[in-house]
């Protein structure tokens, strides 16, 4: 029988009336997503 690999799908959650435009949410997306720290990655 064939092993099914399922993907995790993970995501930032983000409020936009608290956001103050600090970045901060592309730089972890980055990271997280490419191991880079660079937000045009993200």
């Amino acid at each position: 029988m064939e092993k099914l690999g399922f993907i995790t799908r993970r995501f930032v959650s983000v409020n936009p009336s608290k956001c103050i435009g600090c970045s901060l949410c592309e730089f972890v997306c980055a990271l997280e997503k490419e191991g880079d720290p660079n937000p045009l990655k993200s």
